[in-house]
């Protein structure tokens, strides 16, 4: 019998802010039961102890970058979930999504989906960076021209997935953020069930304060923004849209 897995990754300079949130969640993991393995890009060893002190696997990451990163904790996961298993993806900061995981898995759980991709609901928009906020709507108002069958906030982030999808996230081949984007375009196109879910969630308030107005912060989001154009060129390739 398989059971449910947070999938996240770690990479802090030292213990701040996000550190912190990341630390919460990991409580948060304990208290709702659910095993939690990351892998790690080189955090303080306070920080790895903290967490593994949560009761969290971590594994140091074996190849550089995001791609390599992707893979290597994909598999890990995928392997402590079981054949009948559930990979949940989830930023390391989102700890308030955690409570939500089980609403999350229960399409999978059902029988009823193979992927499920969580939404927000308006409150929690509005609890985002505004330049994250219309990034994201935008990124979703886009995939839905591209499929618009699927009803899903397809660029929140946080995913679940079954044995049969999170193949397809760990043999994706490529490098940065499209490492949890393109993989969905495959999973479709192998006739994957894939559905969305509305959760309860609030961004941690903190988080906003840091990123708001921040420039950095919002090149990343324009640098984000590539991920369409990448999962639009897979699915053309994959006859899935018609140019």
């Amino acid at each position: 019998m398989g059971q449910s897995v947070i999938a996240t990754m770690t990479f802090y300079k030292s213990i701040d802010m996000r550190a912190g949130l990341a630390l919460r969640m990991a409580r948060e993991a304990r208290k709702h039961g659910y095993k939690l393995i990351a892998v790690d890009g080189g955090s303080p060893m306070e920080f790895i102890a903290a967490l593994e002190g949560f009761g969290a696997t971590l594994h140091p990451q074996k190849g550089k970058g995001l791609g390599p990163a992707h893979r290597q904790l994909f598999t890990l996961a995928a392997e402590d979930a079981g054949e009948d298993g559930i990979v949940d993806w989830v930023e390391a900061e989102k700890w308030p999504l955690v409570a939500e995981l089980w609403g999350i898995n229960r399409p999978i759980l059902d029988n009823e989906a193979d992927l499920v991709m969580p939404g927000r609901t308006e409150v929690a928009w509005a609890s985002y960076p505004p330049a994250q906020m219309h990034q994201e709507k935008f990124c979703n108002l886009v995939m839905k021209s591209m499929f618009p069958t699927i009803d899903a906030d397809w660029f929140w982030g946080p995913f679940a997935a079954n044995q049969a999808a999170i193949r397809h996230f760990i043999e994706y081949d490529g490098e940065g953020y499209n490492g949890r984007s393109v993989p969905k375009i495959h999973a479709i196109a192998a006739g994957l069930r894939i559905t969305g879910v509305t959760v309860n969630y609030l961004h941690p308030p903190e988080q906003t304060r840091e990123e708001t107005g921040n420039l950095f912060y919002d090149l990343r989001r324009v640098k984000q923004v590539e991920q369409v154009s990448a999962m639009a060129e897979t699915a053309l390739k994959l006859g899935l849209i018609i140019k």
